[in-house]
Order: C-alpha cells, then sequence, then structure tokens
C-alpha cells in the first residue's frame, strides 16, 4: 500500500467519496486513528490547574523532595528517576 498521496489513491479517495456509507465508515476509521495519535503528555487547562492545585496542597503538607547541597542538578534528577 502507497501511503503517499499519488493520484491512484486520490482515484481511490473519490470513488469513497461517491458513496456515502463508505465515507461515513472511513470517517469513523480517522477519528479512531486520530484518538490513537493524541499526545498523553497533553493537558487540558482544567487538567492543569487541579495537578497545579494538588501539588500546591502537597507541598503546603510538606511532601516535597529537595535538592542536596552536595549534589548537582543531573544527580537530583538521577535521584528523583530512582525513587
Amino acid at each position: 500500500m502507497i501511503t503517499a498521496l499519488s493520484p491512484e489513491f486520490l482515484r481511490e479517495l473519490s470513488y469513497v467519496a461517491e458513496d456515502e456509507g463508505m465515507m461515513e465508515k472511513l470517517s469513523r476509521y480517522v477519528h479512531r486513528l486520530f484518538k490513537k495519535k493524541q499526545d498523553d503528555t497533553l493537558f487540558t487547562e482544567e487538567e492543569f490547574r487541579r495537578k497545579l492545585e494538588r501539588s500546591s496542597a502537597q507541598a503546603a503538607e510538606g511532601k516535597y523532595i529537595e535538592m542536596r547541597a552536595d549534589e548537582t542538578v543531573d544527580q537530583f534528577v538521577d535521584r528523583l528517576l530512582c525513587m
């Protein structure tokens, strides 16, 4: 199967566009593909604000990790990743 927009692919797509049922199936399939492709690292503003509120509450409760005076930033990050 060719993934580029070749003349053959566009011709086949035009046949699909002429059939309402096939076009509906194609549309649903493309939407499913986009959902799979979504970046899980992105937050909505609401999610971001909730996360900030949780983090602020944890910090207020004293639940945080400080960098030691004798360690570099790289060592600190490595220590965090090993927890």
